[in-house]
Parts: structure tokens; C-alpha cells; sequence
């Protein structure tokens, strides 16, 4: 004899006020689950997505990120001859040397608690960055002119950003710097940033020393391994030989450290993406006792009911665990509606732009509220388990019923 599907399936029409509570309940805290999921992974993607794998980020040795990093110019020099680097049409190599900074700006819209300013992250580059990161492309206008104060922001920034707009102008060591371009990095975390000519900003702010030096490595090299090394500065030893373009470079200049771009930008979303969705699986868990709750004590009331059917049906010949398979697919059936509901309920919150401040660099980072696949299954996979503990309790008692009994008491 079959599992009683239609009987259990039928029983959640019948009982509609506690069907549409309990669905309400768990769409709840489902929706609340995909939003959070949603940030962390939006924010996660639009830094793992900047970059590419042959390019060649160098900073300091013991930094952990670019605005922490000083490269000095002689080294810079050993760089750009390194074995392996790409060359533009004239001859000169692909490699950028660039400034790194944070720029203190006010936001679009109304003031807010604390202020309305926030830290953009300002890259002063050399021309062939826009060649090493092919990616970036200037969306409205032109790209800045060398040795001018002129400069491009991200389009991200334009509406978050005040004066962040082409024919703008951002505010730069007390100067104005005419904002000439917007550039697109198709979600990238370069959307956030504005460009300026590194050497003249060099001179702004006083500085005798470049933060990194991006490279692209040429097709018919290796970009390799760093190796390992162990000490800082002067006292570092190599452990472990190094490869190709990037133990070259840890190999020759000892005080820096060479990693892909997109490497670089991975191990910064790391951390703050990871407290992210970290903090949305915390908080749902809680909430989802509510929700366990509501479903439990639903099927449990649903068995008391029901006692005089369960009975009939065990008196039938259906055997305890049909009846406890067919109370629990009944629990887990309206767990899944509920997180069908909502993922719908969340879902057109996706695409919506926002930012925050990326613990890495403390500089605002625009990205998009994303509800993709990996989204969608953990929502689900946090229905199912509502609805297999919820229903679990219930289904158990519902199949220990002895039929005579269930029928005297119904």
C-alpha cells in the first residue's frame, strides 16, 4: 500500500488558516535569509570579479593591501625590466606604477546620523593602465589628459557621490580636478574609484614613493609562483623557490611581494564577505526558531485533530511509517511553498545598487544586491530543514498511534 500523498497534500487546503500562517512564517524568514545573502554576495562578486590572471600586482612584502604598500622608485625601475612583461605597440612595457589613496567625499542625498561623507578610493595611474586593465572602458567622455588636473570617476559613484558627474569637479588636496570621463568596469571594483595621473598626483601629495605596480604578463610567458619566504625586510630567506614572472620579481626586488590582480582582489573580499553571510546564516538561524516553532506546533495540533483519520487509515493497513512519511512530505511540502514565496517576495531586490565600506582599503564599495543560483539553494536548503524538523515530531506521533485508540479518541 502506497504512502497516503493525496490525503497529507489535500489536508493543507482544508486547513487553511494555519496552512497560510505557517507558509507566511517560513516565507518570512526566507526572504529576510535572501536578502542578507544577497549583499554578502553581491559585494563578494563585484571584488572577485575585478582583475584578470595575467596581470601582476607587486606591492610591499608584509602589506596587505595597496593603501598600506610603498614601492620605491628605484625599484620600480627593476620592475619594468622584468623577463616576461608584455610591450605596447612602441615598445615600452605594460606596467603601470600607481598611487593609492583614500579621498574623503560627501555623499548624494539627505544628511544622515554621523555624517554624510565617506572614504572613495583614489588611483593615481599611468596611461597604460587603461591598456593592462582592458576591462575598464570609458563609458561618457574622454579619459584624463597626463599632467593635467583632470580625472575619471567610476559609474558607480555618479548619483552616490556629490559632483561625481562628467563635466564635475572633485576636490583634491584643496584643488579642483575636472572630472573629464565615466568609466564602466562591468561591475568591477574599479566602478568605485576615480583615476587621476599617478605623477602629478605624486606631487599633490607630496610623495617620493608609488604604492604598487600593476603588470601584464605576455602570452608566451608564465606568470608562476612567488615561493615562500620567511622574515621581513632585509632578514627574509626564500623556503620554497618561486616561478615564472612572479618569482622573478620576489626573487630580484626581496621587499615586495607579487600576486595576480585577481588573487589580490579575492583575498579582499575575503573577510568582510565572509562576516557577511556569516552574520545573515547567524541571524536566520534564530529566526528560524520561530518559524520551527510555528510549523511544529501547526502539525502537532493538525495530529490531535486528526486522530480519528489517522486511525482509520492505520486500521486500513497503512503501516506507521506511511503515515509518518506522509505527515512529514506534508510538512516539508509547505516548508518549500513557504520558501518559494519568499524568494519571490525578495527577488526584485535584485539589481538594486547600494555600497559600504570594504574593511580591507576603508573606502566605499558600490555593488549590487545579487539573488543568484548559490542564493536561491541555500533558501531552499534553509525551507527544507525548517520543514524536516518541524515535521518531524509530529509525523512520529502521528505514526505511534495505536489505531484503536486513535479511533476512541477521535
Amino acid at each position: 500500500m502506497p504512502i497516503p500523498i493525496q490525503y497529507n497534500l489535500r489536508s493543507l487546503f482544508y486547513r487553511r488558516s494555519a496552512t497560510i500562517l505557517t507558509l507566511s512564517a517560513v516565507a518570512l524568514t526566507v526572504a529576510i535569509l535572501c536578502v542578507l545573502l544577497a549583499v554578502s554576495t553581491g559585494f563578494s562578486n563585484s571584488l572577485k570579479s575585478t582583475g584578470r590572471t595575467d596581470n601582476v600586482l607587486v606591492t610591499r612584502a608584509s602589506a596587505s593591501s595597496e593603501g598600506e604598500s610603498t614601492i620605491a622608485l628605484a625599484d620600480v625601475t627593476v620592475l619594468r625590466a622584468t623577463p616576461g612583461i608584455a610591450k605596447a605597440a612602441d615598445g615600452t612595457a605594460l606596467a603601470s606604477a600607481e598611487l593609492y589613496a583614500a579621498l574623503l567625499l560627501e555623499k548624494e542625498g539627505p544628511e544622515v546620523m554621523g555624517g554624510n561623507a565617506t572614504n572613495v578610493t583614489l588611483r593615481g595611474v599611468e596611461s597604460t593602465a587603461f591598456a593592462i586593465r582592458d576591462s575598464v572602458k570609458i563609458a561618457e567622455g574622454t579619459a584624463f589628459k597626463p599632467g593635467s588636473r583632470q580625472c575619471v570617476v567610476g559609474h558607480s559613484l555618479v548619483g552616490r557621490i556629490k559632483n561625481c558627474r562628467l563635466g564635475g569637479f572633485v576636490t583634491i588636496a584643496n584643488e579642483q580636478w575636472e572630472i573629464t570621463g565615466v568609466m564602466n568596469a562591468g561591475g568591477a571594483a574599479f566602478d568605485s574609484e576615480i583615476w587621476g595621473d599617478v605623477n602629478l598626483l605624486l606631487q599633490v601629495f607630496d610623495r617620493s614613493f608609488y604604492n604598487s605596480v600593476l603588470m601584464r604578463v605576455d602570452a608566451s610567458a608564465t606568470v608562476g609562483d612567488g615561493g615562500k619566504w620567511e622574515g621581513v625586510g632585509s632578514a627574509r630567506t626564500r623556503v620554497k623557490e618561486g616561478s615564472g614572472v612572479l618569482g622573478w620579481i620576489t626573487d630580484r626586488v626581496q621587499s615586495v611581494g607579487a600576486i595576480t590582480e585577481r588573487d589580490y582582489f579575492e583575498k579582499q573580499a575575503g573577510f568582510l564577505g565572509g562576516f557577511l553571510e556569516f552574520s545573515a546564516f547567524f541571524l536566520i538561524t534564530l529566526m528560524s526558531v520561530g518559524a520551527l516553532s510555528g510549523l511544529t506546533n501547526t502539525f502537532l495540533a493538525a495530529v490531535a485533530g486528526r486522530t480519528r483519520e489517522i486511525g482509520s487509515m492505520l486500521a486500513m493497513g497503512f503501516r506507521p511509517w506511511q503515515v509518518f512519511a506522509g505527515f512529514l512530505l506534508e510538512s516539508i511540502t509547505l516548508a518549500l511553498l513557504g520558501g518559494v514565496v519568499g524568494i519571490l517576495v525578495a527577488l526584485p531586490i535584485s539589481g538594486v545598487k547600494t555600497g559600504t565600506t570594504n574593511w580591507g582599503t576603508f573606502t566605499e564599495q558600490a555593488f549590487e544586491f545579487t539573488i543568484d543560483g548559490g542564493v536561491v539553494a541555500s533558501a531552499l536548503m534553509m525551507a527544507l530543514a525548517v520543514g524536516v524538523l518541524g515535521g518531524a515530531i509530529p509525523a512520529w506521533r502521528a505514526s505511534r498511534l495505536k489505531p484503536v485508540d486513535a479511533l476512541r479518541r477521535g
